[in-house]
């Protein structure tokens, strides 16, 4: 099976199978959404032939790529990853003129 599959798959199984009336993930209390990411993590959960531990270890994976990507093109947008304090008046700068004229 193709990553590309497996992961559309275990994302579908995650939603199916979050706690409280399969409420979406984002929707569940920050407690709720611990146990789920680290059920995951452990893999105690099932996610459909999906082993739970590879899922985890994409999504955290994808989640700091996220987190440390570029400001300029929309990660790290509060500056965390460790610039100057110049650095980051500029990507703030930068990010206001891309909020400026998206809404223009």
């Amino acid at each position: 099976m193709q990553f590309a599959t497996l992961h559309e798959r275990a994302q579908q199984r995650a939603q199916q199978r979050a706690p409280a009336l399969r409420r979406q993930f984002a929707s569940l209390p920050i407690a709720l959404q611990t146990d789920y990411l680290a059920s995951l993590r452990t893999g105690a959960r099932h996610l459909d032939g999906v082993p739970s531990q590879v899922f985890f270890a994409v999504l955290f994976g994808l989640t700091l790529e996220g987190f440390y990507s570029d400001p300029v093109y929309g990660g790290d947008e509060e500056v965390q990853a460790g610039v100057s304090t110049e650095q980051r008046q500029t990507v703030q700068r930068q990010t206001v003129q891309r909020q400026l004229a998206d809404d223009a």
